[in-house]
């Protein structure tokens, strides 16, 4: 990818979009977010269950402490899909949408 600065001067940036990448390098790049889904899945497990336990303590019922561990579970997932999904639709709209020298 190149980047034209203000000046007029083109810049290779090392950058690659996802339009000129492999079917590999596409695979490849979705298993990684695949795989910090699921460490940040476990990550959040431990921290979820202490907060259920201690507010199902407190308040000595399982209902909102479900709800509260449940949300901490899978936001931390969810923002990893929306940055991932953002992340390609950026590079989309780069190569296939955006005029050229704008």
């Amino acid at each position: 990818m190149r980047y034209e600065c203000a000046c007029g001067e083109n810049w290779l940036t090392g950058a690659v979009e996802w339009d000129h990448m492999s079917e590999r390098g596409k695979s490849d790049y979705a298993r990684g977010v695949n795989l910090f889904v699921g460490a940040a899945f476990l990550a959040f497990l431990p921290i979820a269950a202490f907060i259920f336990l201690m507010l199902w303590v407190l308040l000595g019922t399982w209902e909102l402490p479900a709800k509260v561990a449940a949300v901490l579970i899978v936001a931390p997932a969810l923002l990893v899909a929306a940055f991932y999904l953002l992340n390609v639709g950026a590079s989309l709209w780069r190569t296939r949408f955006r005029r050229s020298g704008t």
